[in-house]
């Protein structure tokens, strides 16, 4: 953000807040607002200008809102107590979905595979943390990751260093069972093959 922006929203009072890339519920909460917005001032039918673009979004904070019983603006710097209850159940479930020390896969962004390619992280984590309804994830070489419960998955696989995930061909890696029990590595490699191991340890390249 340029220094003009910052001066401008500290001489507003305006606190400007960042989401995490993925997080799709507070974008979601961004994008229903815009389109609430949008279709006010389509409702006008007026010249958009800044001052009717500043009235219609006071008279939006003005307006009641059921879901938390009140306006924007009378609960403009006030706890919701719902929204503080709701956290507190997410954070208590993926708290008892996940483990301290378990393996996981990560769900890899859109962008870097298609149909019929992999979709999750080739890289085996390690749950290290809990941050609020973020699970911290770490790679044996000490990377660390913040993951939504709903883009990891978990496997007996061990923990790897980071691997190149937009990389054709992936690096070598080896990967051990955690037990004598027949387990399928949850990776699916670029040449779609899934490899199986019994006792041992497996190479791959």
């Amino acid at each position: 953000m340029s220094k003009e922006v910052q001066s401008y929203f500290k001489s507003k009072g305006i606190t400007h807040y960042n989401n995490e890339p993925g997080d799709h519920g507070t974008m979601g909460k961004i994008e229903r607002f815009n389109r609430t917005l949008k279709e006010r001032l389509q409702r006008l039918n007026r010249k958009i200008t800044q001052k009717l673009l500043s009235d219609t979004i006071e008279n939006y904070n003005d307006t009641l809102h059921t879901s938390i019983g009140a306006t924007p603006n009378e609960m403009r710097g006030k706890v919701i107590q719902s929204e503080l209850d709701h956290n507190k159940q997410l954070k208590n479930k993926v708290e008892s979905d996940f483990e301290i020390g378990q393996s996981a896969l990560l769900r890899l962004p859109k962008k870097q595979f298609q149909k019929g390619q992999r979709e999750w992280s080739q890289t085996v984590y390690k749950i290290i943390g809990f941050d609020g309804y973020k699970i911290e994830l770490e790679t044996k070489d000490k990377k660390v990751v913040y993951g939504r419960p709903d883009d990891l998955k978990p496997t007996k696989a061990k923990q790897t260093v980071a691997l190149n995930e937009n990389a054709k061909d992936s690096s070598r890696v080896n990967i051990e069972p955690q037990n004598d029990e027949e387990w399928e590595i949850q990776n699916i490699w670029s040449n779609g093959r899934v490899m199986r191991c019994r006792h041992g340890r497996i190479k791959t390249t």
